[in-house]
């Protein structure tokens, strides 16, 4: 049962930081509710740590006005018995002093971190939804919905706002690049020597975030990929376990961090792309894969067959910079560097698709490492950022192979055991049994695994075996 308390149990804290995680686990072990302060969005209770604790390290824990100090402080006051029962007894029964630290509210915490400029285009598009260009058209038998050709807007354009042919054309690009509309390529017949384009509310979408449409102004995909991490992160420290293994889905759907998760994917639909690097790239995918399948679990609920797997990964999906990405396009599509997937004839994005210019210029093995499709036989989620998705890659392989539910090594019976994970992707590792086994000893650690792996290579003759997937949900 959970103890009341008269007073407050205070948790300094960050997203992502597995000693803060640590500190609130253990808390909840031994059934004491606490406050957490996210520092990192609410700075001035980080320059408050430092003016009067000299410390910038979290977590920082407080029981009442008694500063316990960092995790390893918590872990030794809870084995302290005489002096858990006397902090404990001191927050119980005993209301906070006047001088007690200030909690900022937590329904400000998507206001301030959170920024959304107003587009200078909104006025325009208004505009353009009421001047009556827009329209069903007709070419045969064929109906095309909703359409306005350049010719339209540009005409439309010069009679009610005063300007020049050359300011309306700018115009149109204009909406164009801010992602207000996408030019609808197969319309193009419908009048010879014209364009037509289509608004992106008027797209007929299935995306998680389709509506409503976003009218903040678009900003590169590195400073919002950082907002997605950073709510992402709330999500993961507050509903996944210690290991990153199991989700409390229920809790997530029903949390505020969820509610402004899902505010924030909005301004997906308008994403600037050009400006970023391979590795803003990376990680960027990487976290929307997988936030995209807790969104889509949520929404849909969990795939419990292999025909309902297959629709899951086509049907779940999200508009990012004005065009839609289901899960299968995202990962085969963008991180394997469009490849075909599993069940896949053609690869996802064909010659002439924008998306094709989003992909990544190689695939990158690590991956299948990172990505977590829901199951129990995935890997743990985890968090990647730009700066050290490599060194975090890594890490996720590290742990990946460590776990004798995805590799064991039988030096006597020179045999490995492998997860169908390096089945399903085997192109993206080596060709060849021998070459799987190379780069896997490649980026093993130090250790027993590695030099019975080293001692069956050099003998010749392995035999390699694929574990049972378990496709269970992963909660």
């Amino acid at each position: 049962m959970v103890t009341e308390l008269k007073g407050r149990i205070l948790v300094y804290s960050i997203n992502g930081c597995v000693h803060c995680i640590q500190a609130k686990r253990l808390l909840e072990k031994f059934q004491l509710p606490h406050v957490t302060v996210n520092v990192d969005i609410h700075t001035q209770c980080k320059d408050w740590m430092l003016a009067n604790l000299k410390k910038k390290s979290v977590p920082q824990i407080f029981f009442n006005d008694v500063h316990v100090g960092n995790y390893n402080d918590l872990k030794a006051l809870m084995s302290d018995d005489k002096r858990r029962a006397e902090l404990t007894e001191l927050v119980k029964n005993n209301p906070l002093s006047e001088t007690a630290l200030e909690i900022p509210c937590p329904e400000t915490e998507l206001d301030n971190f959170i920024t959304c400029e107003t587009d200078e285009y909104v006025d325009l598009v208004n505009d353009l939804k009421k001047s009556g260009i827009i329209a069903y058209r007709w070419s045969g038998l064929c109906k095309f919905k909703k359409l306005f050709s350049e010719k339209e807007f540009v005409d439309w354009v010069t009679k009610t706002k005063n300007t020049d042919y050359q300011e309306a054309v700018r115009l149109c690009k204009a909406l164009l690049s801010h992602h207000f509309c996408r030019e609808v390529s197969n319309a193009g017949w419908l009048n010879r020597g014209d364009t037509y384009y289509m608004l992106l509310e008027d797209l007929s979408s299935s995306a998680l975030n389709a509506k409503p449409i976003s009218f903040c102004k678009p900003t590169t995909l590195d400073k919002l990929g950082k907002r997605l991490r950073f709510q992402i992160s709330a999500i993961y420290d507050s509903y996944l376990s210690a290991n990153g293994k199991a989700v409390d889905y229920k809790s997530i759907e029903d949390s505020n961090e969820f509610k402004q998760y899902e505010k924030l994917t909005l301004q997906l639909q308008r994403v600037q792309f050009g400006y970023e690097s391979d590795d803003q790239k990376l990680a960027f995918f990487i976290n929307i894969y997988n936030a995209l399948v807790i969104h889509g679990i949520i929404r849909f609920g969990p795939p419990t067959n292999i025909v309902k797997r297959y629709n899951f990964f086509n049907k779940t999906r999200y508009i990012i910079g004005g065009y839609s990405y289901s899960l299968r396009e995202i990962e085969n599509g963008v991180l394997r560097a469009n490849e075909t997937g599993m069940g896949m004839i053609t690869k996802p994005f064909q010659k002439t698709d924008p998306r094709l210019r989003v992909a990544m210029p190689e695939v990158n093995p690590y991956i299948h490492f990172a990505l977590v499709c829901g199951a129990s036989g995935c890997p743990p989620i985890s968090i990647y950022s730009a700066e050290e998705v490599h060194v975090q890659l890594q890490q996720a392989a590290d742990v990946f192979l460590e776990s004798d539910e995805n590799f064991v090594v039988d030096a006597e019976k020179k045999q490995v055991k492998l997860s169908l994970i390096f089945k399903w992707y085997r192109k993206d590792f080596s060709n060849t049994d021998k070459g799987l086994l190379e780069w896997i000893f490649s980026v093993l650690k130090k250790g027993e695994k590695k030099s019975n792996l080293r001692k069956i290579i050099n003998d010749g003759k392995v035999t390699i075996v694929y574990l049972p997937y378990n496709w269970s949900l992963n909660s």
